[in-house]
């Protein structure tokens, strides 16, 4: 698919093009940004973005940064999973963007089907009504495996698909031609707590670390994260970060049952092996970790899940991309 022109280029002539392919990254703050990184993929005729944040204010700063960016239409927009913080303002960067058509994978599709009307009324509540849009943007499935945008069909975008990221059916984008992975919420921000409330198994937890050992053997030379407190991206520290998160979040919290920690213990537990996440990024990255201590501490008040992750207990059904693969 070359996006740009939306005609299927199988067969058809390498185009000449004037410039290589470009990626320029912007991190969402503000009203409900949650530190959301959204990327733009320019090329020599149109663009692509990638992610999108939840509240319409913060949209709209985003599609003033993409006029600013650059002058090339933009002719899709795709979210990288079905958390709410990465396409419930697409309704605004649409209505700047008219062109462009909102993507996702045909999973994605699905769960955001389900989830955003609740989804919405929560955010509403939580933000106030008049942050988040009446009529959510709902995006159409993505059915191919790659695109080109026009003028580039020798460095096409191979979308990485139904990879467990802070949740399932996550969706990555490589760029070969540039060693460039933006990798949605399967790597974090060295700045930032995860999300974990999602990863209720030990198998989710467990197919996240796989993404990330996937991720190690495309050896990109830029890792795009879902969340960061600035762009000072780092490939190699911000994926051991991710995995060193995970990996004491399997040994020290679930390994030891919901019942083992008050909410506020947990908080202490990660503000205390974490440090740097409670100072650099504040508010938003302890959102992150209020909801994780929520869902596995005892006793708590945080609202129950719109979608029930706890039947995702097979690491080897959530790894259908390794073939011959066992848990």
């Amino acid at each position: 698919m070359a996006l740009g022109s939306l005609v299927y280029t199988q067969g058809m002539a390498l185009c000449t093009r004037s410039e290589p392919l470009r990626v320029e990254s912007f991190v969402n703050v503000g009203i409900g940004g949650f530190r959301t990184v959204s990327s733009l993929i320019i090329g020599s005729q149109s663009a692509v973005l990638i992610d999108m944040p939840l509240t319409l204010p913060a949209a709209n700063e985003l599609a003033g940064w993409i006029k600013n960016t650059t002058d090339k239409p933009l002719v899709a927009a795709f979210a990288t999973h079905h958390h709410v913080d990465h396409y419930l303002g697409a309704s605004a960067i649409l209505a700047e963007f008219p062109e462009a058509i909102f993507y996702a994978s045909q999973k994605n599709v699905d769960l955001i089907a389900f989830e955003v009307g609740p989804q919405s009324e929560r955010q509403r509540l939580n933000l106030g009504p008049g942050n988040i849009s009446e009529v959510p943007a709902q995006p159409v499935a993505y059915n191919e495996t790659f695109f080109a945008l026009s003028g580039h069909d020798a460095e096409p975008i191979q979308l990485l698909s139904n990879l467990v990221f802070d949740t399932v059916d996550g969706t990555m984008f490589w760029i070969p031609s540039m060693k460039t992975l933006i990798a949605g919420d399967s790597v974090y921000h060295r700045s930032m707590h995860l999300w974990m409330a999602d990863t209720v198994t030990k198998a989710l937890s467990d197919a996240w670390l796989q993404t990330l050992n996937f991720i190690s053997t495309l050896q990109p030379t830029t890792i795009v994260p879902g969340h960061a407190g600035s762009l000072d991206f780092n490939a190699q520290v911000d994926i051991e970060h991710t995995k060193n998160y995970i990996s004491f979040f399997q040994t020290e919290v679930l390994a030891k049952g919901e019942n083992a920690f008050t909410p506020e213990e947990i908080v202490v537990l990660f503000d205390t092996k974490f440090p740097q996440e409670a100072d650099e990024t504040g508010v938003i990255s302890g959102m992150f970790l209020n909801n994780t201590a929520g869902r596995f501490g005892r006793d708590s008040t945080r609202l129950p899940d719109i979608i029930d992750l706890t039947v995702y207990n097979s690491t080897e059904a959530l790894k259908p991309w390794q073939m011959g693969s066992k848990a």
